[in-house]
């Protein structure tokens, strides 16, 4: 059903269907009103029938992206097991734009992936306030330190620096030069933050993406992983962290260039194997170095 009605986009009964159904106040990829007794809502009552026994039919639809023309960034199943709106319901309701599409949001700029947002406000970069850490025993405390006070907003990015009236050089981020440097930024947005997070993403076979810093340290939550894949998940969030933090200050204070490094990748596995109370537990999750 879900199938077939995204294929029908454009048509007329298509047309039809979504001028009768669809409700701004209600955003959904098979829009449906069940108060209706039309044939239409009885199709889509099944969802509901199905999903009581424990089978999820919008999960059981992946999107092939292609161009990124046909498939809705939000409503669409192609990041994950679940749409990007459920998933993140907050920036979701801050879109302007509900039923973009991803060639909409997402493009290529001399090899990266940047994005293109359209928020109703401007996005706070601290995370929610009731937002409690949690600590991960496969790594060094130092490690876990970067990302505690990344969440407290304690680290000394310039932007957080000019905050407490202590002098700068310049606010803008001393690897790139475009924008202002924060902890969001340097975590996130930056191209090399990018592209640690893909080569994360295939070596552990996951999809994602991130739009805040929180989506980051809560990636182990909903990555659909048994408990001890779950724990190296956050514990290879960490550790990247941590290099990253690491490589802008070597930057900022030797004035040396950064880049990925395969040395920091050894380094973390040895930690998580070493620390592990299971001495297999890095080979069970199959992840290939």
């Amino acid at each position: 059903m879900a199938t077939s009605f995204k294929n029908g986009e454009g048509k007329l009964w298509w047309k039809v269907i979504w001028a009768f159904h669809h409700s701004l106040h209600s955003w959904s990829a098979i829009p449906a009103k069940l108060s209706s007794p039309s044939l239409w809502s009885r199709i889509v009552k099944t969802d509901s029938v199905v999903r009581n026994s424990g089978v999820e039919l919008t999960s059981c639809c992946r999107h092939a992206v292609r161009n990124g023309r046909n498939t809705w960034f939000w409503l669409d199943c192609w990041a994950g097991p679940v749409p990007l709106g459920v998933r993140f319901p907050k920036l979701f309701f801050l879109e302007r734009s509900m039923g973009c599409f991803i060639a909409g949001r997402l493009y290529m700029l001399q090899g990266w992936i940047c994005g293109a947002w359209d928020w109703k406000r401007e996005l706070s970069s601290c995370l929610s306030p009731d937002y409690i850490f949690e600590w991960n025993q496969l790594v060094p405390k130092n490690v876990g330190f970067v990302a505690w006070r990344a969440v407290l907003g304690r680290l000394p990015a310039f932007d957080a620096l000019i905050k407490r009236n202590i002098p700068v050089r310049s606010v803008y981020c001393p690897i790139c030069g475009e924008v202002e440097e924060s902890i969001e930024h340097v975590f996130v947005s930056y191209c090399l933050a990018q592209t640690i997070w893909s080569v994360i993403a295939r070596w552990c076979k996951l999809t994602f993406y991130f739009f805040s810093y929180q989506d980051v340290l809560e990636l182990y939550k909903f990555s659909a992983l048994l408990k001890e894949k779950a724990l190296i998940v956050q514990a290879i969030c960490l550790i990247a962290t941590w290099c990253l933090w690491k490589k802008r200050n070597t930057l900022v204070h030797s004035y040396t260039s950064c880049g990925p490094s395969g040395g920091d990748k050894v380094l973390g596995f040895l930690w998580v194997k070493n620390r592990g109370k299971k001495r297999a537990l890095w080979e069970k999750c199959k992840f290939q170095l």
